[in-house]
This record gives structure tokens, sequence and C-alpha cells, in this order.
């Protein structure tokens, strides 16, 4: 290097810089003495072996990911010899898939699925002869995420009590390729009661039947599914409101309906239903404007005794 010879009574020394390798390079020195005198005895070589030393590669990006994530990695590249356009391998691993980006020296890696590792790697060839790959590599965690269930917005939220089967259905995401193990349903007894065998889903989708035995009430539906990889989402909640439904009261068909006046006591029998668990009271009971209720007739199972006073229709109510 200029500059660098230094020089003593009984010798000296100087520095070189050697570029690029492998090669060999010939240092030599040849004095001169005082008197002019210079021959082959003035002269020494030295035969140095110059090494390749490959590139120097540095990966740095997360290494922690979750399933169905894409991460970003860059890197640099740097070689102390004259080789300046290096063969690039870039690499997601085993577990990861590998895209271009925009950005110089980076790429993406999308990790497909969780409960794994990969290694993402990235080994630069200089083209010499010998050592001529450096590499650099980063194990990245894969994390399993659990999958979301979410109920369907056409469900029906509101509802009358009785026995009258609603379907209930959901919807599975998952970012990961698991498939779904199982799935947990509840119809929130006893407000809701779920018919038995009719859960049914697949790896995305999926239903299940409920009744509601009484109103007014209000019923929290929930689903939770479990992945292949044995993890449990958060469960999702459908609030149902149980509607209470008025009781029906119909006339036995076998009630008189063509009596003399004055007759004898005539008994109406009548009948009450409710789709829900209600029981009932009378609340109004009367033989109409032409017919006089018998006092203390009023008997459960229902009916009531009325007599005729005079000609015409009475309505029994």
């Amino acid at each position: 290097m200029a500059g660098s010879l230094s020089v003593t009574a009984s010798g000296g020394s100087f520095k070189c810089f050697f570029a690029d390798g492998p090669s060999s390079a010939n240092v030599k020195v040849k004095v001169l003495d005082s008197d002019g005198a210079s021959d082959t005895d003035s002269e020494a070589v030295q035969i140095v072996a110059i090494a390749n030393v490959a590139p120097t590669v540095d990966v740095s990006g997360d290494a922690n990911a979750n399933e169905g994530s894409t991460h970003t990695y860059t890197y640099t590249v740097s070689d102390p010899g004259d080789d300046p356009n290096p063969t690039i391998t870039e690499s997601c691993g085993a577990n990861g898939t590998r895209t271009d980006t925009a950005a110089v020296n980076s790429f993406d890696c999308t990790f497909p699925d969780g409960d794994a590792s990969s290694s993402v790697s990235v080994s630069a060839d200089d083209g010499d002869t010998s050592n001529n790959i450096g590499s650099d590599s980063l194990t990245v965690s894969i994390h399993n995420v659990a999958p979301t269930v979410s109920f369907s917005a056409g469900n029906a939220t509101s509802v009358n009590e009785g026995a009258t089967e609603h379907t209930y259905s959901y919807t599975i995401s998952d970012p990961g390729n698991d498939t779904v193990q199982s799935v947990a349903t509840s119809c929130d007894p006893p407000d809701g009661q779920k018919v038995a065998g009719s859960d049914t889903n697949t790896n995305t989708s999926g239903s299940f039947k409920c009744t509601f035995p009484d109103g007014l009430a209000s019923a929290d539906l929930t689903a939770a599914a479990t992945d292949s990889d044995g993890a449990t989402g958060a469960t999702a909640h459908q609030s149902v409101t149980v509607n209470n439904v008025a009781p029906t009261v119909s006339f036995s068909a076998a009630n008189d309906t063509s009596v003399d006046e004055g007759s004898t006591e005539h008994t109406y029998a009548f009948s009450v239903t409710d789709p829900g668990q209600d029981t009932f009271t009378v609340d109004v009971y009367e033989c109409g404007a032409n017919g006089s209720l018998v006092a203390g007739s009023l008997s459960q199972p229902a009916r009531h005794v009325c007599t005729s006073r005079r000609g015409g229709s009475a309505s029994m109510t």
C-alpha cells in the first residue's frame, strides 16, 4: 500500500492489500545499496495465496407468527472481496410460502398452518470456486389460531313459545389449514331445548335446532368450535327472545246448541290449549243475555252450566 514502506538499517516492511480471491500474488522486494549495486540476490519473492471469503448474510424479521399471517423479512449481504453481484437464494422454509416484495433485499413469508416452525433463510453465492456461499437463517415459531364461530344474521331471534323447531346456522373460519374437530352448541336450557341429533357441521359452517318451551323468556344460544390442533375458539352467542302466546279456548262440539226455554240446566264444556307450559284461570264466563248462569257451576276441566230463561238465542262466552 502506498506510503506503508518502513526501512531500518537491517531491513524494513511494507503493507499489501489483496482485493479478491481465490488467487495468488508474488510479493517482491529488491534493494539497492549505497554504491548503486543490485543483482539477483538483491531481490526476494514471496508467493501469497489469497483465499476467497464467503459473503456475510444477516437476516432480520419476526421470529413469531400466527398461522395464516404474512411477514416481511429483510437482509444485508456483504463481501470483503471484489464480488459485487452474488447470486441470492431466499427461502421461507418447509412451512412457509415465499413471495416477492417491491423493496430490494426483502421478501414476504406466509405461514399456512400453526403448531409448527419454519426456517427463514437467505444464501449468497459469490461465484468463486471455493468457500463461495454465505448464509443466515431465522427460526420462526408458527402459532395455531383457534377457529371463530359467527351466528347467521338470518337466524330467528324472536320466537313464540311452543314445540316449533327453529334452526340456528353459523359459519366457522380458521386462518390455518385446520379441519374442525368438533362444535359444542347449546340452546340454553331450560329456556331453550336442543333437538336431539340436530347438530351438523362441516369445516366452514354448521347448524343445530332449538325449541323454546315457555315464554316470556330469553335464551342465550352458544357455539364454540375446536380445530384439529385441539384449540377451542371463543364462544359465540345469540340472544333469542321467547314470546308468550295467549291460550286458545274452544267450546266442545257436543254442547247443546238448541234448547227449550225454561228447560233444565245445560252444561257447556270448553277446552283450553296453550303452546307454552302455562296454567290458566278463567277470566270471564257467562250465558249471554237470554241465559242464566248457574251459580257455582264452573269446574275444571273447564265447563259451566246455563239455563234458558225464554225463547231466543243465548251466546255463551
